[in-house]
């Protein structure tokens, strides 16, 4: 579907997400904006050496692009875009209430021959928060044996260590490209290397709620405040390049603190300027007797 459009999840949909831990929305982007984002993150790859925030893997004597952070303040406004947009903004508001903000944003990429697999983990180590999600979109398609997210069903609410949720029967959730994945902070969950597709790549936000968050101290109210001051400022990069779309009604409660500056980009990527503050994940590191390496 169109970015312009808004995709406010119904009752159902919120009650899978908030007892299952997450939801699979397929087909919500369309195929234009599949391939300019696609486009967007292979010449981001290809140009790793001068790229900053990006991780890269060594394996079998090959470099391998495999993480790209803090991607709305690179050069090309497109992650911009898509942070501001209706359709993302609607399910933000969702899912945290109109006092969103997001957190952080990355992508995923795994490619044929990495060896790259993400261990079992949980994306906080804070206490289960139901109103925080992280929402990938999928560039590539994905099942069990290519890099699909496998996940503990209802593990958000659970009160087991990550070593022991590790161990439970998982759920492989295939995707295809165009699909839309979203999941509570919480869950339990892991995704193994590719064996046959040659790629899959993934376009990552994370979202909280203020109230939420502030009144648990998970972070400082100063960096929220920043982060909040990206919201108007990708809806205004969204407006200049979708002019005859509408943009998102945004209806935080102290919207008036947050101006958009008139040339939003540039002043999105003074913000990122700042240093990151974004909370570790939690792994499960099991140590056998007798071994220390």
């Amino acid at each position: 579907m169109s970015l312009s459009k808004t995709l406010y999840l119904n009752t159902t949909q919120k009650e899978h997400f908030i007892e299952n831990g997450f939801l699979k929305l397929p087909q919500a982007i369309s195929p234009l904006l599949l391939n300019q984002l696609r486009d967007t993150v292979d010449a981001m790859c290809s140009a790793e050496n001068q790229l900053s925030d990006c991780t890269v893997l060594e394996s079998s004597n090959k470099n391998f692009v495999v993480a790209i952070d803090k991607i709305i303040a690179k050069s090309n406004p497109i992650f911009a875009e898509l942070l501001g947009s209706p359709l993302l903004l609607s399910i933000a508001e969702s899912l945290c209430g109109v006092d969103f903000f997001p957190v952080q944003d990355f992508i995923v990429i795994k490619t044929l021959g990495d060896q790259n697999e993400i261990k079992w983990h949980q994306d906080v180590i804070t206490e289960a928060h139901e109103k925080t999600f992280m929402i990938g979109f999928y560039l590539d398609s994905a099942n069990n044996e290519n890099g699909a997210l496998r996940v503990i069903p209802k593990s958000h609410k659970s009160n087991l260590s990550i070593c022991e949720l590790q161990k439970m029967e998982y759920q492989s959730l295939d995707m295809e490209a165009g699909d839309v994945l979203i999941h509570n902070l919480k869950i339990a969950h892991s995704s193994g290397e590719l064996t046959s597709f040659p790629q899959r790549r993934v376009v990552y936000f994370e979202f909280m709620s203020t109230k939420e968050i502030l009144n648990e101290q998970v972070y400082p109210e100063s960096f929220v405040e920043l982060r909040t001051r990206l919201i108007p400022n990708a809806i205004l990069c969204f407006q200049q390049k979708y002019r005859e779309a509408i943009p998102f009604q945004w209806n935080h409660p102290e919207k008036d603190n947050y101006v958009p500056n008139s040339n939003p980009h540039s002043f999105i990527q003074e913000l990122y300027q700042e240093p990151k503050k974004v909370k570790a994940a939690n792994y499960c590191f099991d140590f056998i007797q007798g071994y220390t390496s």
